[in-house]
């Protein structure tokens, strides 16, 4: 799930970016795209979507039938984790291949590893690119992204059908700080975390097989380190689990 949150905010920002005219932005955007590449390149992540799609699938093909189910909606659902099942078993080879065998972002990649190292007198060739047209870094950036538009498809869906199989309920951190164990079967894949955004404290969020546990935090500014707060704080808590 951290990899599929990790990617899901890559695939945002990559393409908020690629919407955006300027140099600093195509930059921000390969510097994205090169991330996505490195992430997709995990050896058992085909296996985990296409297990998490199909979990998905099993679980809302029992609720056909159901009288308190829309049955069009269910239709759509199952009609496109379909799609999107069969499109993952079709991938040859590990997915985002096409990122990581481009000369181009290969050249890129390689030197920013160097702090300062994708300067134009190290890439020329990046540095050509990037004093092109706007119009014309845009179209190569959407080529790109195109490489993996079926994962990320995949995993927007995933994320989208974990977020909604639970109910938030109201509960409070006294003083700052909330543990909650986790009963028998019960399933905590993704743990959201809802708050009043005037509040001037911030959530740290831990879990695991047996147990959650939410630390409010007080922003103490930049200059000095963050404190658990010492205020009471409601929120709203959703387990989310298939």
């Amino acid at each position: 799930m951290r990899v599929f949150l990790r990617l899901e905010s890559l695939f945002s920002a990559a393409r908020s970016c690629a919407g955006l005219q300027s140099e600093w932005a195509s930059r921000a955007a390969i510097e994205y795209l090169n991330e996505i590449a490195k992430l997709l390149g995990r050896t058992e992540l085909k296996q985990e979507i296409i297990r998490e799609l199909e979990k998905h699938r099993a679980r809302l093909t029992h609720l056909q039938g159901n009288p308190d189910v829309d049955d069009a909606r269910l239709l759509g659902l199952l009609s496109q984790l379909e799609t999107l099942v069969e499109g993952t078993h079709e991938v040859r080879g590990q997915i985002g291949h096409e990122l990581r065998r481009n000369e181009f972002l290969t050249q890129v990649r390689q030197r920013s590893h160097a702090p300062g190292g994708a300067r134009d007198f190290d890439m020329p060739g990046f540095h050509f690119w990037l004093s092109r047209p706007a119009a014309e870094r845009q179209k190569n950036i959407n080529q790109w992204l195109e490489f993996t538009r079926l994962q990320e498809k995949a995993i927007a869906m995933i994320l989208h059908l974990l977020r909604q199989s639970s109910q938030a309920k109201e509960v409070a951190a006294k003083r700052g700080s909330f543990r909650q164990n986790l009963e028998g079967q019960q399933s905590c894949e993704l743990i959201r975390v809802s708050m009043d955004a005037a509040l001037s404290c911030y959530p740290e969020i831990s879990g695991s097989r047996h147990r959650i546990s939410v630390r409010f935090m007080d922003w103490q500014g930049d200059e000095q380190r963050p404190v658990q707060t010492d205020d009471d704080v409601p929120f709203l808590l959703c387990c989310c689990g298939s």
